[in-house]
């Protein structure tokens, strides 16, 4: 158990420490959300790069290399000349490594997802698109918005059949582990900023405007699930009938997303379950309720190292819903 992951789970700190700028819809504009390239509970820890300075941690990470650059990108609005390479740096290796049918493929396996090398993600797809628009907006290279559009290509297909998104008549939702369908909120929340963003520059097909909005409908009428009654759940699907509360980043991020996506799609809903999971970070109820919470995953994850069980199967979205 490493230290960070247990600090993220067993809180000490409430104060919220994340950061997001108010999006206006114009291409060029930062991404809304700030990441923080540093280390600590709340640091993405970008420190090693390979030869051509693309963010390299042993293996590419499409979705890593997509945040640094998109973090980049906000330095330079910001009047940081410096930033502008490394940006573009980011932007060209995920111009010119996407594969034919637009997707990112993970050489690595996921085992807690039952995942095995060449899984894709809505999370890699999003965010990249939301680089690439970027780029295009710095260059006026049109090959960085074609990789973008090819980049959401996935999104108009189901998971089951090679895309990354969950289509089960009126409900749609953005899958980032599109191998494992298990509902994850701020995987499905950035993937959806980047088809807005694709709708408002003017670049979004039909086809892709009419999913957004089938997304928007789908959470309005999911988002009760994730609430754990002032603290959010990160997914929905369970193990052994359980879920377990976000930790803290997650929580954090999960707060952001949600009041940035009120203010995209103009939904109280968002917001006010965002404004009552940060108000959860204040509340002594709640942050009992945490480490109590947060005990007993440590328990679940000792009892399986030491029964040797192995990783338990995540159980479908419908079950999550009957234990919500």
């Amino acid at each position: 158990m490493k230290a960070l992951d247990l600090a993220r789970h067993f809180p000490l700190s409430w104060k919220m420490v994340r950061q997001h700028r108010i999006p206006a819809g114009t291409l060029g504009e930062p991404f809304p959300i700030i990441f923080d390239p540093g280390g600590g509970v709340f640091g993405e820890q970008w420190n090693r790069f390979d030869e051509h300075g693309v963010l390299y941690k042993g293996l590419y990470n499409a979705a890593s290399i997509a945040q640094y650059g998109l973090h980049c990108q906000g330095r330079l609005h910001d009047g940081d000349r410096s930033a502008r390479e490394p940006f573009l740096r980011q932007a060209r290796y995920l111009r010119d490594s996407q594969q034919s049918d637009g997707t990112y493929r993970y050489a690595f396996a996921h085992p807690s997802y039952g995942l095995q090398p060449g899984w894709i993600s809505s999370l890699a797809q999003g965010e990249a698109a939301s680089l690439l628009f970027r780029a295009f907006a710095c260059t006026n290279d049109d090959s960085f918005v074609d990789a973008a559009l090819q980049a959401l290509s996935p999104f108009t297909r189901d998971v089951a059949h090679g895309g990354v998104s969950f289509i089960r008549g009126d409900d749609v939702f953005f899958e980032e582990y599109a191998g494992c369908a298990t509902h994850i909120l701020p995987g499905h929340l950035v993937s959806a900023f980047a088809l807005w963003e694709a709708s408002r520059y003017g670049f979004a097909s039909q086809e892709l405007r009419d999913l957004h909005a089938a997304a928007v409908s789908t959470l309005v009428r999911w988002l009760p699930l994730y609430d754990a009654g002032g603290w959010s759940f990160y997914q929905l699907a369970v193990r052994d009938g359980r879920r377990h509360y976000a930790p803290i980043t997650y929580h954090q991020m999960n707060i952001n997303l949600l009041y940035v996506y009120a203010l995209m799609t103009n939904r109280d809903e968002f917001a006010r379950m965002s404004a009552s999971w940060r108000a959860g970070l204040d509340r002594p109820d709640v942050r009992a309720r945490v480490w109590r919470d947060s005990a007993v995953w440590l328990a679940e994850r000792a009892f399986v190292r030491f029964r040797r069980t192995g990783i338990r199967q995540w159980e479908p979205m419908a079950v999550a819903r009957s234990t919500a």
